[in-house]
């Protein structure tokens, strides 16, 4: 089953009024109103090849230049449409749309075959239901353009968020291309959501390295259809993929391609439409398998970017990010009555011991909370976060 989650807690489309997107355009270059769209251009038998080779559309780029859209499909029928048709409207043509099908019980799946006959784009891979994690990683397997672009089945993207990422990518030499987003609920009206991301208000161009410090250094937030990435991010000898069967699987993969890219262009351009419905994986009966995934997510993300980190300092506030973030999927778990989370104390020991820790990497707090859930406090920690909700 697919279902929504935001990446916002320490790591982590219907149409709107044109007037509130104008509003929103932050450095755009014609108004939010293209998220409208007729039904995008008929390629017909057009060849992409030929496409491309067309100065007027893509500056004369050439087969390394496509971009593989991989939308996940599950159930979406109500949406399908207006996001299918915002990806065929894209101004940059040069794409591979790779629809994958996970199962739909709806007429999603017949609406998929319907748009792959309309536009030689569009590629449908029907499969029987394995989770998002799933879809997005069959799209990936199946994906052949240079670049890869994730989309949720029932988001919409702004006419020109393609052109001004690859024009970003080219013009600073990057490999990742992050982009802001306009938070709707599932009635299109203004989500009062602004997260992180949206904060920045300039062009920046940092390393990998400092992409990771900046998610590191606050609270974190990434989502897999917030950039557009290089595949061979998600290649090499170790493929990133998508753990399945995991609950919020997205956080335990959208830091890795950040970690390889050579630069990381951000740009503050609300380029896509996130909707927030209320079938949401956030639902409280589902807090004690969040917490279980969140506390695997944090340790996981320390192995993985500890050996890959030359910067002890960058090293020491992973260690503190982990512990901060194991620490708040514990308090998860309690809150949800599932009782404290072994392998949270079994990873907390092993942080707090790792020779680059020192002491005052945490705050009082953080030091208390970690020597409570190590010794198996857990009463203490019930206290601390009664006392703490107070204040």
């Amino acid at each position: 089953m697919h279902e929504r989650s935001g990446l916002h807690h320490g790591f982590v489309c219907i149409p709107i009024a044109v007037d509130v997107f104008v509003a929103l355009d932050r450095g755009g270059t014609a108004p939010f109103d293209e998220f409208v769209s007729t039904g995008g251009s008929e390629m017909g038998e057009s060849d992409i090849s030929a496409v491309i080779a067309d100065e007027s559309v893509t500056g004369g780029g050439t087969a390394a230049d496509v971009v593989s859209v991989i939308v996940p499909v599950y159930n979406v029928e109500q949406y399908l449409t207006e996001c299918i048709d915002s990806i065929r409207a894209q101004t940059y043509v040069a794409l591979e749309v790779i629809l994958v099908d996970d199962g739909s019980t709806d007429s999603s799946g017949r609406l998929c075959d319907n748009f792959a006959a309309q536009d030689s784009r569009i590629r449908v891979i029907h499969q029987s239901n394995g989770g998002v994690a799933s879809a997005r990683n069959r799209g990936l397997d199946q994906a052949t353009g240079e670049w890869v672009l994730f989309v949720d089945a029932d988001d919409r993207l702004r006419s020109n968020l393609v052109e001004r990422c690859m024009d970003a990518l080219k013009r600073v030499h990057a490999d990742i291309a992050v982009f802001q987003y306009q938070s709707v609920d599932e009635n299109g009206e203004p989500h009062p959501y602004d997260g992180p991301l949206n904060q920045y208000t300039k062009e920046e161009t940092l390393s990998g390295d400092d992409a990771i410090e900046r998610a590191l250094d606050g609270p974190i937030e990434y989502y897999p259809w917030c950039y557009i990435a290089r595949r061979s991010l998600y290649g090499g000898t170790e493929p990133i993929r998508f753990p399945e069967g995991r609950a919020i699987e997205d956080e335990g993969t959208v830091y890795k391609p950040h970690a390889l890219a050579r630069a990381v262009v951000y740009l503050p351009l609300r380029l896509y439409e996130y909707r927030q419905r209320s079938v949401s994986r956030m639902h409280s009966s589902k807090a004690p398998e969040l917490a279980r995934a969140r506390e695997q997510n944090a340790w996981e993300m320390y192995l993985f970017l500890r050996d890959r980190i030359s910067s002890l300092s960058l090293r020491r506030t992973l260690l503190a990010k982990t512990i901060e973030m194991i620490i708040s999927a514990q308090y998860g778990s309690l809150r949800a009555g599932a009782g404290s989370l072994t392998s949270a104390q079994t990873h907390l020991d092993m942080l707090m011991s790792d020779p680059d820790m020192q002491s005052n990497l945490l705050g009082l707090g953080l030091r208390v909370r970690a020597f409570a859930i190590r010794h198996h406090c857990d009463r203490t920690l019930a206290a601390l976060e009664r006392f703490t909700r107070r204040g």
